[in-house]
């Protein structure tokens, strides 16, 4: 098993029990194909188990729409997720992420923050929660 994976595009590494933090790398371009290596080590660090996951996108450039597709059907399939906290740069940013993940419609809580240590810390509450059956 895998603590942390790091690529030319992003880090993912556990920080507690169940729980991951990624973080794209400077002016990342966010493609299919880096979506696909996002996927595949995140499967590989998480060992398909479920988990919480902070994504820190605040470097993305451009998030093209067959990528964040490809995502959010890897996560419908895999089943895996119990929570998403993302970060975003701004409150701008923030409430543009809001509205597209009430379009998207998870099917797990997700989160906008544009502080990383609330993001984190929501997202253990999530985990937390889901092993105590609540």
């Amino acid at each position: 098993m895998y603590n942390r994976i790091e690529t030319e595009h992003f880090i993912i590494e556990k920080f507690e029990e169940g729980c991951f933090r990624a973080t794209m790398k400077s002016q990342v371009e966010f493609t299919l194909e880096v979506a696909r290596e996002f996927d595949d080590a995140a499967n590989e660090v998480s060992e398909l188990q479920k988990h919480v996951m902070v994504f820190n996108g605040t470097n993305i450039v451009y998030a093209h729409s067959d990528a964040r597709d490809y995502i959010k059907n890897a996560q419908d399939k895999n089943k895996t997720a119990v929570a998403v906290a993302f970060i975003a740069k701004s409150g701008i940013a923030k409430v543009a992420g809001n509205i597209f993940m009430k379009v998207t419609g998870p099917n797990f809580p997700m989160r906008l923050f544009t502080n990383g240590i609330e993001a984190e810390n929501w997202a253990v509450e999530r985990y937390r929660e889901y092993e105590s059956g609540v």
